[in-house]
Protein backbone atom coordinates (compact mmCIF):
# COMPACT_ATOMS: atom_id res chain seq x y z
CA UNK A 1 0.00 0.00 0.00
CA UNK A 2 1.48 3.09 -1.38
CA UNK A 3 2.09 5.72 1.67
CA UNK A 4 -0.21 8.54 1.15
CA UNK A 5 2.82 11.44 2.19
CA UNK A 6 4.23 10.33 -1.22
CA UNK A 7 1.98 10.37 -3.48
CA UNK A 8 -0.04 13.42 -3.87
CA UNK A 9 -3.73 12.88 -4.62
CA UNK A 10 -4.98 12.38 -8.39
CA UNK A 11 -5.66 15.70 -10.38
CA UNK A 12 -6.09 16.34 -14.10
CA UNK A 13 -2.64 15.32 -16.29
CA UNK A 14 -2.77 19.57 -17.13
CA UNK A 15 -2.79 20.16 -13.71
CA UNK A 16 0.32 17.30 -12.83
CA UNK A 17 1.60 19.41 -15.61
CA UNK A 18 2.05 23.06 -13.95
CA UNK A 19 2.87 20.93 -10.91
CA UNK A 20 5.97 19.69 -13.06
CA UNK A 21 6.99 22.85 -14.37
CA UNK A 22 6.30 24.62 -11.14
CA UNK A 23 8.59 22.55 -9.16
CA UNK A 24 11.00 21.43 -12.22
CA UNK A 25 11.83 25.20 -13.26
CA UNK A 26 13.57 26.11 -10.04
CA UNK A 27 15.13 22.98 -9.51
CA UNK A 28 16.69 23.24 -13.17
CA UNK A 29 18.18 26.41 -12.78
CA UNK A 30 20.08 25.80 -9.17
CA UNK A 31 21.26 22.62 -10.78
CA UNK A 32 22.17 24.98 -13.81
CA UNK A 33 24.37 27.57 -11.18
CA UNK A 34 25.62 25.09 -9.30
CA UNK A 35 26.90 22.04 -11.22
CA UNK A 36 29.09 23.92 -13.24
CA UNK A 37 30.96 25.37 -10.01
CA UNK A 38 31.08 22.45 -8.82
CA UNK A 39 32.83 20.56 -11.23
CA UNK A 40 35.81 23.97 -11.14
CA UNK A 41 35.95 23.36 -7.88
CA UNK A 42 36.25 19.58 -7.59
CA UNK A 43 37.02 19.01 -11.60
Amino acid sequence: MPDPVLRRPERSPCADFWHTIRVGIPVFVVLLVALPVMFKMFG
